[in-house]
């Protein structure tokens, strides 16, 4: 059994067993399929900016809400690989280059976001109170309560 590297070593992350290294592939298999997830996130961000100045209908709050969530999911996970890449190599230029890229999506992805709240909280007292209420929007009470307060 090979004795597990010090935290800061200059151990060779290639000589390190993989047992003790993180399991990336769970997120994405390969740098191809992150690839492809963000070039399908920079195609589906449209959609929801198209969502701007329509929350007061309730049925496009809900599917704004819900692709909002989905984006968020997706570059959580498009983030988390590229900077466990950089944490596991950090003088990788390749590894540097993909966190980058994960950081102008994320920024991208917060831009195209950011009218949901204050749409939000610009909507009536009474339809704030009544959306708190409403089953079909359970999934974001907490949120929408928190932002309401």
């Amino acid at each position: 059994m090979q004795k597990i590297p010090e935290h800061g070593s200059t151990t060779p992350r290639n000589t390190i067993p993989a047992e003790y290294k993180w399991a990336v592939s769970d997120l994405y298999p390969d740098l191809k399929s992150w690839q492809e997830a963000a070039s399908s996130l920079k195609v589906i961000l449209p959609q929801l900016a198209a969502f701007k100045g329509q929350l007061a209908d309730e049925a496009s709050l809900k599917q704004a809400l819900t692709l909002r969530d989905q984006l968020a999911e997706t570059i959580s996970r498009l983030y988390a690989y590229a900077r466990l890449q950089q944490d596991a190599d950090n003088g990788n230029p390749d590894c540097q280059s993909l966190t980058g890229q994960a950081e102008s999506l994320l920024n991208h992805f917060e831009q195209t976001a950011s009218f949901i709240d204050s749409e939000l909280t610009a909507l009536p007292e009474n339809k704030k109170q009544d959306l708190l209420q409403k089953a079909e929007f359970a999934t974001w009470h907490f949120a929408l309560e928190n932002l309401f307060r």
